[in-house]
Parts: structure tokens; sequence; C-alpha cells
């Protein structure tokens, strides 16, 4: 009896290494997801899911869209979506960010490159696009987690010139090109390529 309160204090405390090990101390992922637009912040990584990576395939070909938005604290149903999509290729580190069509079979093609969106709710008011970018790039980093999944991480720079504007309601009017520079994710990654769905 007297060996009783021994063993449970004992197996409190190793329930307690348990539930305090640094695994179960581990933060979820936090998305990231910020660039500047002509010199202002823009963090389209504050809104839980907003802020996305996803690889899919397209023919022969494997897409990677990476997406942030934005939604404004005055103007309660606006947002603005910023984003990139490339043709990935395994081991590739840096892409340009000018848009480009691909036909992926006979009758369908893809866009790639750079974008970024005004919406209203879920109405467009405006696109813009990397159109003739030469300079622009983002870069792609992709690490395999010990826990099976994918984070892709980098850097983008591009120049984007409207495209489509529905002035009355687009808070960027006066602004036909948009500079966006020191762009940064880190994203986990939703794959969505065949077989791995």
């Amino acid at each position: 009896m007297r060996n009783i309160p021994f063993t449970v204090i004992t197996i409190f405390i190793l329930a307690g290494c348990n539930l305090f090990s640094p695994k179960e101390q581990e933060k979820s992922f936090e998305p990231t997801f910020t660039a500047e637009i002509n010199g202002e912040p823009f963090d389209g990584s504050l809104f839980e899911g907003f802020a996305r990576a996803v690889i899919s395939t397209q023919g022969e070909h494997h897409l990677l869209s990476i997406r942030g938005v934005e939604f404004s604290e005055e103007l309660p149903s606006y947002n603005e979506i910023m984003g990139v999509s490339v043709l990935y290729e395994e081991g590739r580190q840096k892409y340009k960010t000018r848009v480009d069509s691909v036909m992926y079979d006979e009758e369908n093609y893809m866009t790639d490159g750079g974008s970024y969106y005004e919406k209203d709710g879920d109405v467009t008011i405006s696109t813009y696009k990397a159109f003739e970018d030469e300079e622009g790039f983002v870069t792609v980093e992709m690490e395999e987690q010990d826990n099976g999944e994918t984070v892709v991480s980098g850097t983008f720079e591009m120049r984007v010139i409207v495209d489509y504007r529905d002035d009355p309601y687009s808070q960027r009017a006066d602004q036909d090109t948009l500079y966006i520079t020191n762009g940064e994710y880190r994203l986990l990654l939703d794959d969505r390529r065949d077989g791995r769905e």
C-alpha cells in the first residue's frame, strides 16, 4: 500500500512528459504571403485558408499556383488577390512572372505568370497581368516535412499592368501599373497532381 502514492506520482510525471513533449508543443503551421504594391504593404496571409499553394496536372505539365488575399478593414466586401502561376519543373528554382499561354492538349491551353485582382465580394472589379514583364521573377523551393507534408517557399517581384477595370469601384483607378516588390511566401502545398489526390 505504501507504494501506491509513489506509483501514482510516477504515472503523473510520465504522463506529463508525454503531454508536454516537444512534438506536442509545436505550433500549427502559419502561412506567409507578403509584398509591397507601389511601396504599400500587402499581407495576404492574415486569413486562414486564403493564402494557398496548389500544384495540379495539366496535360504533361504541372501547374503551381501561389496566391494571397488581403481583405479591407474599411470596405467590408473589398479584397485584393495577388498571385503567380508557373509550369513547375522538379529542381528548377527560378521562373519568370511574364504572362504566357501554353497548349496542354489539342483543344485546351493554360496561362501562367503574375496577376493581381480587385474584388467586391465575388465580383471582379479590376485585373492586372504581368504582360511583357521581362524582369519579374518568382523563386520556388520545396521542403519535404517529416509528417509527409510539403512546404513551398520563395520570393517574388513583378510589374503588372491593368487589363480590365470597373472604374466606379476600383480603389486603384489612378494606377495603371503596379510594381509588386519584396514578395515573400511560405505555404503548405496542396498537391493535386494525378495519383496524389
